[in-house]
């Protein structure tokens, strides 16, 4: 009798786990074939163009949906044909977090994305369009605070695999001026809203990228620590390698000379402790090449020297390394303190610091060629019978 109930029982199961199979298979063939035209079709209502999507489904054994070969297609007029497009996107959702009232991400990654940023010849941008899109068409129905559902979400993982950022002004038809990061790679974790006041988790930081120019260029930050809760505590390191100076021209609209050629290399290192910043730079500089930046004509000193000294500075220097060092530091929660502003400041302050360095090394240099000179022509001038004896040892008869 035991054995016939045991027997049943084996099969019920049996019966039970087919149906749960059958279901789970049904349920996954069934989103395959209906979320990828849905997202489409919301996506293409949201952002105002096409979109398209290879595939895309749920993965319930996991908990993760995933899509391939998405492509978002730029504003009308611009030049890249897609704006955002991606190989493969991979979400694992949390579903315990659920009974939490927390939406939490175990991860999210990216594989082959590319972003392309634009603006027209009317100095519009791509990404103001769909901002507007957005702000016009979506209204948020996750909303996070005590009185919501959620009361928070968090992401344990965030990366992209093998990037490609890119981006084009096209302001001045004349003067297209292009940047391309590729081979991106990167990852943070363990960011949470709203922040974890208490026994915060460290957020980790890692982005590495390779830069598209005449020389091949990177970019290498590392960083941990606090970097949304209560007081600010952090450690970053930064290196950037073969940095066109000709593409910063657009950073420093106030300077006078405009850079034709040359590459910066910069070091960083940033260090936040209860929210007081400070950042250290070693910056080299080499091959720089200037000339004179149109509207700029009536102006005659550079950073405190006369613009022809420092024309033929760097004529003289002939490309060679250009050292200088600087730092910064100002409190993070003090409303006036604006980095990029002291940024322009203390990196003008090095520049100069160090360009009056060379101006007296030059000086030094051309006192001591005058004293040589002078030197050497107060002395009797050798006969050419000595020069011989000087270079080869022959001694002449009569010597």
């Amino acid at each position: 009798m035991s054995k016939l109930k045991i027997k049943k029982s084996y099969r019920v199961a049996i019966i039970i786990l087919i149906c749960f199979s059958l279901l789970f298979f049904t349920a996954s063939y069934l989103a395959q074939m209906f979320i990828p035209k849905a997202i489409e079709q919301e996506c293409s209502k949201v952002f105002g163009v096409p979109v398209r999507i290879g595939k895309a489904g749920v993965n319930f054994l996991n908990t993760s949906f995933w899509m391939r070969d998405f492509e978002m297609t730029n504003v009308t007029g611009m030049e890249a044909r897609t704006f955002l497009s991606f190989k493969h996107l991979s979400i694992n959702f949390s579903l315990t977090s659920l009974l939490a009232r927390q939406l939490i991400f175990e991860r999210i990654r990216f594989q082959d994305l590319v972003l392309n940023l634009e603006r027209d010849q009317n100095g519009q941008l791509n990404l103001d369009y769909f901002q507007g899109q957005i702000q016009k068409r979506f209204k948020p129905k996750i909303k996070f605070g005590k009185r919501h559902f959620f009361t928070g979400y968090e992401i344990h993982q965030f990366s992209i695999k093998n990037g490609i950022f890119r981006y084009a002004n096209r302001t001045i038809p004349e003067e297209v001026k292009r940047w391309m990061f590729r081979n991106i790679d990167l990852s943070f974790s363990n960011f949470a809203y709203p922040p974890q006041f208490v026994d915060p988790i460290p957020t980790s930081l890692y982005l590495n990228a390779k830069i598209d120019g005449i020389r091949e260029g990177s970019v290498l930050i590392l960083g941990t620590g606090n970097l949304f809760a209560g007081k600010k505590e952090f450690r970053i390191r930064s290196d950037l390698k073969n940095i066109r100076l000709r593409d910063l021209n657009p950073f420093f609209y106030d300077f006078p000379l405009f850079f034709t050629d040359g590459f910066l290399n910069l070091k960083s290192v940033t260090n936040s402790k209860d929210d007081w910043l400070t950042v250290t730079n070693e910056a080299f500089a080499e091959d720089i090449r200037f000339s004179e930046k149109p509207g700029f004509s009536k102006v005659k000193t550079v950073l405190g020297f006369p613009k022809k000294d420092i024309f033929e500075l760097f004529e003289i220097m002939n490309g060679r390394p250009f050292h200088f060092d600087f730092s910064m530091s100002g409190d993070l929660e003090d409303p006036s303190f604006r980095l990029d502003e002291i940024f322009k400041q203390k990196f003008s302050e090095a520049i100069e610091r160090q360009l009056e360095k060379a101006f007296q090394k030059l000086n030094q240099n051309a006192l001591g060629a005058d004293a040589q000179t002078r030197g050497n022509s107060a002395k009797p001038q050798a006969s050419l019978k000595q020069l011989i004896q000087q270079w080869t040892g022959i001694k002449f008869s009569g010597e």
